[in-house]
């Protein structure tokens, strides 16, 4: 009992840290799926962000530029280039799309950045107009792809967060699943260890209640069964039938003379052998009890006593010419029947009496026979 269920509880303990472990694993998998597109879609809106504020401020400041405005516009740039370089490692380093765009990026960059040395030049040459040219034209370039890669990267994002729906429907359905699985297994478990106590305790209630209605020495059924299966059967039988029932109550002759000569040890093979020849001997309907000491009670339900009579002598003859087999040699023994009808309506123990009025009887005439109480003198029942 307690090796199954120590293997039920460990089969429902690692089924529960599978189901733990994958939830987690889903739990990680969410975070990786939310975390880097929109991460990545932040960094592209922020990149836009830049160079439309950079282009609006650098745009105006080539509107009214002085000489001593020359450094505010170049570092306004340099402000400009490193809000884009920010914003891609951000773009590259978590983005999972076709990196190609960025690559395109990064040449366009490259090459604003020498433009950017032009227009400088030109606005140290007091060439206002060809600068503003130039940037105008340059700028639009690189806007331009900066919005081809954010609109990209913006898209794939939306993509991404349709997919991770899909998939966040699936791991809540699978971790359902799994739940469900857990607490299944859980209840079987459950139901199953209580099945097996409710058996078990059934089959030890059982054992207690056979152990006390039985003999130990010969296995029959005891006198306190007899005396509780009579009344049951009375209970069961039909009321309009009064079935006759025999007693008949069986002595094993001089039996303490068979202990003190051969020892109790040999008594008991004697009882043993005797229970053994009235459970093969008798029908299975008889009840066959050891009354105590060397006396059995048999009961023949549906048996007059004259039939009863007939019986009891074909067994009293048996075992007079039976040999036992011991460990002293052969020995034999007999057996004094008394025998009497009975109504199950009636207390045990007149039955009792009256076959044992009759068993009395048998011995004075000598043991080894059998008398009935129909057959008895009123002088000779006691």
């Amino acid at each position: 009992m307690g090796l199954a269920m120590t293997l039920m509880l460990t089969l429902v303990a690692t089924f529960g840290y599978t189901a733990l472990h994958q939830a987690k694993q889903i739990e990680q998998t969410f975070h990786d799926f939310f975390q880097h597109p929109f991460t990545v879609s932040n960094a592209a809106g922020q990149l836009r962000y830049a160079v439309t504020k950079s282009q609006l401020i650098l745009t105006n400041q080539l509107q009214s530029l002085t000489p001593s405005q020359h450094y505010g516009f170049h570092q306004n740039v340099e402000t400009l280039n490193t809000d884009i370089n920010r914003q891609l490692q951000i773009i590259q380093s978590q983005f999972l799309g076709d990196m190609d765009k960025i690559h395109q990026l990064e040449k366009l960059l490259e090459k604003w950045q020498k433009y950017e040395m032009e227009i400088h030049l030109l606005i140290t040459d007091q060439e206002s107009e060809k600068a503003k040219h130039l940037f105008q034209s340059k700028m639009v370039l690189l806007n331009e792809q900066i919005n081809v890669l954010t609109d990209y990267i913006l898209g794939f994002a939306l993509n991404k967060a349709k997919q991770y729906e899909s998939k966040a429907m699936q791991s809540s359905e699978q971790s359902t699943r799994l739940l469900t699985q857990a607490i299944m297994l859980t209840l079987t478990v459950i139901i199953t260890i209580l099945g097996y106590l409710i058996w078990y305790f059934y089959q030890y209630s059982e054992r207690v209640e056979t152990r006390a209605l039985t003999d130990k020495l010969t296995g029959l059924f005891n006198r306190a069964f007899l005396e509780a299966e009579l009344p049951r059967q009375f209970n069961l039988a039909d009321e309009e039938t009064s079935s006759v029932y025999t007693m008949q109550v069986i002595d094993v002759d001089n039996f303490k003379q068979v202990n003190d000569t051969y020892g109790h040890n040999i008594g008991d093979q004697v009882l043993v052998t005797l229970a053994n020849e009235l459970k093969h001997h008798f029908r299975k309907d008889d009840i066959i009890v050891r009354w105590g000491g060397d006396e059995f009670v048999l009961i023949l339900p549906n048996t007059s006593e004259i039939e009863a009579l007939a019986i009891a002598e074909s067994f009293r003859a048996r075992l007079e010419d039976m040999p036992i087999q011991t460990d002293k040699g052969i020995i034999y023994f007999t057996v004094t029947i008394g025998i009497s009808e009975f109504l199950l309506s009636e207390p045990i123990k007149q039955a009792f009496e009256r076959s044992d009025a009759a068993l009395y009887q048998a011995k004075q005439r000598g043991r080894n026979c059998v008398a009935s109480y129909k057959s008895l003198t009123p002088q000779s029942d006691h």
